[in-house]
């Protein structure tokens, strides 16, 4: 990635760090494609990330029977 891209893209990522977002799908590659929003700020806006798998801790929703 370009330097001029990182401190951008970095940003993004700790705004999303340890918190719960719903993945919408995987992309082709497998990762976990994940869309949201930045409501203030200079990042503000609509974006999305594409994450490995192993990287995440799943949570389910609801009783497992």
């Amino acid at each position: 990635m370009k330097a001029e891209y990182r401190a951008g893209s970095e940003r993004v990522f700790r705004h999303i760090r340890g918190t719960c977002k719903r993945v919408a799908r995987p992309d082709r590659y497998g990762h976990a494609e994940i869309f949201f929003t930045i409501r203030e700020g200079r990042d503000r806006g609509i974006h999305s990330v594409a994450i490995e798998p192993y990287l995440l801790l799943v949570q389910r929703v609801g009783r497992v029977a």
